[in-house]
């Protein structure tokens, strides 16, 4: 019998964030909330169907290699932070909540600065 070589991963091209997994999250509810398919998380992050996610895991997210401002899914935009940004005007920009922008980006404060990489709930 001829052995068939295992699978290589490859991760895909582009950037990558890391999403901290916390109390009571799913693979399912942080794949519909970045706008990726469950099985690319899995994928990326080397878990099984029968892997158990756990709070404090750190998952890999990956964008697309997009434009900052283009859309990579139907549920979320990258943008880039310009000089004169400020969470409300960006907010007000994409028709979203400030808290959204917040809670999607795990900030603390409302401080943002030029070049800073925001994603952009839809």
């Amino acid at each position: 019998q001829a052995k068939v070589p295992s699978a290589v991963y490859e991760p895909p091209k582009g950037q990558y964030f890391r999403h901290v997994v916390r109390r009571g999250e799913t693979l399912s509810r942080i794949a519909s909330r970045y706008g990726v398919t469950v099985r690319s998380l899995r994928s990326w992050n080397r878990l099984s169907s029968k892997s158990v996610i756990r709070p404090g895991q750190r998952l890999r997210i990956w964008l697309a290699n997009a434009p900052a401002t283009q859309k990579t899914s139907s549920k979320v935009v990258r943008y880039t932070v310009r000089s004169g940004d400020t969470v409300f005007s960006i907010a007000k920009r994409y028709r979203v909540s400030i808290s959204a922008i917040k809670r999607a980006n795990r900030m603390k404060t409302f401080d943002i600065r030029p070049g800073q990489k925001l994603i952009i709930p839809r």
